[in-house]
């Protein structure tokens, strides 16, 4: 990566309240828990609707895909009316969905089900880019790197609470429920929304016409550090659903092993993600942002290799697998709070920048579960080569991006 001018520290900070750190957890992690929620209810929808996996899983990708369109659309309007209207737009909009998704159960038709939880994600999706924009517009950009890694600690708490509520919700009420939760949570957040200053001026009023939107798109799709750092974190992104996806298989069906040990190794990857964060947020007060990204690749890059020699070598113990997913797991906190801050402060227009990073970022995921589909052969192999393929991806672009 070349080397960057780096902006001015003694910058005017906002004359507002400071964000409160659990409300934008809750923000960031809006559009999550509306996707992990639902995933238990995936085996009663197949009963309910007589459908196979595969189409019933349409619910999930339709949700990624709209969650990861969504990002592009909030950056004009955040521009125009102002951080605060454009999170209660957003929110307002997934609620809508989660109520059409309930409309969905009760005329029982599954094509309403799978465009309501698309409208959902569309909503949703404002979380994710405005706390990021939140952040570049009250922070200095050292401050920002710290409060960046905490908030992605909600990436690993959030998903697992919501499945576990899902499940529960599924179990004793059914899978309707989990949409009237759905609806509860997002009256919450927009409790919470009023509770934070607006930090953006809200004047740019041409900034919601569609030849202003495209051309702002354009010029800034064309910004080298902000589209390297982007994909970056989109294939850190891939890593994680990929292995979320094809671990159960490998550990559980492939190897024999209980589903209750798969649940206690995965405490393992967990905690190196913990870790990661905390250390990220520790190393921003005293290493430049280019270092401490720069570490974060190398660790990936120790854990990916490390993953592959063990499965090539023969040694396909449950530890084969979870220890070095563990070193990759500690590695991408480093890069991905000091990605995200290189791609939305070192950018003029911010929110453009935090949409272009959020979508960039949402893809991955959904790059992640199209490589699922294709992967023919035998997982245990496939995974670890997959992950040095991105890993390697990382390396080249953060040297020549």
């Amino acid at each position: 990566m070349k080397e960057l001018e780096h902006p001015h520290t003694d910058r005017t900070k906002l004359k507002v309240k400071k964000p409160s750190l659990w409300i934008l957890i809750i923000l960031i992690s809006y559009g999550s828990m509306g996707a992990a929620l639902f995933t238990p209810a995936l085996p009663a929808l197949m009963d309910d609707f007589n459908i196979g996996a595969s189409v019933s899983q349409l619910t999930v990708m339709l949700y990624l895909v709209g969650y990861g369109l969504g990002q592009l659309i909030y950056s004009p309007l955040a521009k125009a009316l102002g951080r605060k209207p454009t999170l209660t737009i957003g929110v307002t909009i997934s609620i809508f969905g989660a109520m059409l998704c309930l409309i969905a159960a009760f005329v029982h038709t599954f094509p309403l089900l799978s465009l309501a939880r698309f409208i959902s994600s569309l909503g949703a999706s404002v979380g994710l880019s405005l706390t990021f924009l939140i952040i570049s517009d009250f922070y200095h950009e050292q401050h920002a790197r710290k409060i960046t890694a905490y908030i992605m600690l909600s990436f690993a708490v959030i998903p697992g609470v919501a499945i576990a509520l899902g499940g529960l919700f599924v179990s004793y009420f059914g899978w309707e429920s989990c949409f009237y939760f759905l609806i509860l949570y997002g009256l919450f957040t927009l409790y919470l929304i009023t509770r934070l200053d607006e930090t953006g001026s809200g004047k740019e009023k041409g900034a919601a016409k569609l030849q202003v939107i495209v051309s702002a798109y354009r010029r800034d799709f064309k910004n080298n550090l902000l589209v390297s750092c982007s994909v970056m974190i989109g294939m850190t992104t891939a890593i994680i659903y990929i292995f979320a996806a094809t671990a159960p298989i490998i550990f559980i069906k492939m190897m024999g092993h209980s589903a209750a040990l798969f649940g206690l190794m995965n405490l393992i990857p967990a905690a190196g993600y913990f870790a990661g964060n905390f250390v990220a947020a520790r190393l921003s007060h005293y290493f430049a942002i280019e270092t401490v990204l720069k570490a974060g690749i190398v660790l990936m890059g120790i854990g990916a290799a490390l993953f592959a020699l063990l499965i090539f070598s023969g040694m396909r113990g449950p530890l084969s697998i979870f220890i070095p997913v563990a070193v990759i797991y500690f590695g991408i906190p480093l890069l991905y709070s000091n990605a995200a801050v290189l791609a939305t402060f070192r950018v003029v227009d911010k929110p453009n920048a935090s949409s272009i990073m959020s979508f960039l970022n949402i893809s991955g995921a959904v790059i992640g579960l199209i490589l699922i589909e294709l992967i023919h052969g035998n997982p245990l192999i496939v995974v670890p080569l997959v992950f040095l393929l991105l890993v390697a991806t990382i390396f080249l672009l953060f040297l020549f991006g």
